[in-house]
């Protein structure tokens, strides 16, 4: 049997490009909005009803995306700081400026950084898709008792 000649290796798209892609699909698709109003951090939950699927969206520098988190697997595998669901969330505050309210900065809750790092050390096989993102999800728990 012939082997096929190695496949050219994909070009590398700017993550700017990537951004404008989320942009334009948060606007295509209907994704609902939820603002969550327990929380320090300006959060949502944005749902999907045509996939049946909900995230959660931390957006703590809001207007800028910097340091805006996503629980969805596209968040965490593509690493451009954005997704769909993101844009989304900044789009529905942009929109409904009541609903992202005044609020100061909230420095994170003591031992959040360490439960992070705990959960990147170790804490067993996870799959790949979900490897990333595990640990990023201690930022949108509902915080536990020590």
């Amino acid at each position: 049997m012939p082997s096929r000649p190695p496949e050219e290796p994909r070009p590398v798209r700017p993550a700017r490009e990537l951004a404008g892609e989320r942009r334009t699909r948060a606007l295509e698709e209907r994704l609902d909005v939820r603002p969550r109003r327990d929380s320090p951090y300006l959060r949502a939950e944005v749902r999907n009803p045509a996939h049946r699927t909900r995230y959660e969206v931390l957006v703590p520098a809001y207007p800028s995306r910097e340091g805006a988190f996503c629980s969805c697997e596209d968040f965490a595998r593509r690493g451009i700081g954005t997704c769909k669901h993101v844009e989304a969330a900044a789009l529905y505050f942009d929109e409904h400026p009541e609903a992202a309210g005044r609020r100061a900065p909230v420095a994170p809750p003591a031992g959040l950084w360490g439960e992070i790092d705990r959960r990147l050390e170790g804490g067993g096989p996870i799959e790949a898709t979900r490897r990333l993102r595990w640990p990023g999800a201690a930022l949108v728990e509902e915080e536990t008792a020590p």
